[in-house]
């Protein structure tokens, strides 16, 4: 090229950053300003939802949160109500150490050949009704993808500040809380990792697990996590 457009490509680059910046500091500073603000309640499941220009729009808090930085309930996989004890014994899909359902392997419990929810078991279609359901593997891949994730703080919990990056949506972001796990009958993990259940099981059909969304200010990725143990769900709306 010559020169004179080399400068002027350069010079649309940098203005392009620099704008992307002020955006990104602007919002940055509201949710540092948020900090030492009360909360406001507001109808978090009655189609309150930020399309962030993707393929669905993300729920502004966790499944059974009041608050955009609440932690919200924690489920089963597979299974439409809260609880607060994790166990094989009183999982939904498990009779006598053996999958009732949703199972791949003759060893594990009996075969069915299913690998995604049913809608009927879909935790967020069953609380929250129409065009409301669990995400996808591909859906939070395509939220990791086209989105910038800072690790943040909002009124004393960590998570993850989302902003879009699809073009005409930069100003749009959702805050996910690191809400961790519940392996049993006590939350661990939260302030330091996310880990969000998916509507899919685990791709290794020899683990009775499913798929989950795991997230920490080290690393990001998809992972399995056994099916009874308690996850939180941050759910979409197509």
């Amino acid at each position: 090229l010559p020169l004179y457009l080399k400068r002027i490509n350069s010079s649309l680059v940098m203005k392009f950053r620099f704008n992307r910046c002020i955006i990104l500091a602007g919002i940055i500073c509201a949710f540092s300003m948020l900090q030492g603000c009360s909360k406001v309640e507001y109808p978090v499941f009655t189609g309150k939802f930020e399309d962030l220009g993707l393929s669905v729009k993300w729920g502004e808090a966790n499944l059974g949160a009041t608050y955009r930085e609440d932690l919200g309930d924690y489920f089963s996989w597979g299974e439409t109500g809260s609880k607060t004890e994790f166990q094989p014994t009183n999982y939904k899909w498990l009779k006598d150490g053996l999958l009732t359902k949703y199972c791949m392997n003759q060893y594990l419990g009996e075969v069915d050949g299913k690998t995604v929810l049913d809608i009927e078991d879909d935790t967020a279609h069953a609380q929250l009704g129409k065009g409301w359901r669990m995400p996808t593997l591909a859906e939070f891949q395509e939220l990791y993808d086209n989105c910038t994730w800072i690790w943040s703080e909002l009124n004393g919990v960590r998570g993850f500040m989302v902003i879009s990056n699809v073009p005409g949506y930069e100003d749009r972001y959702i805050f996910i809380p690191a809400a961790g796990y519940n392996p049993q009958d006590e939350v661990m993990s939260d302030n330091y990792y996310c880990y969000y259940w998916i509507s899919e099981t685990d791709k290794d059909s020899n683990t009775p697990s499913a798929g989950a969304w795991r997230a920490s200010a080290m690393n990001s990725g998809p992972g399995s996590i056994p099916r009874y143990f308690g996850l939180p769900i941050r759910p979409v709306h197509e």
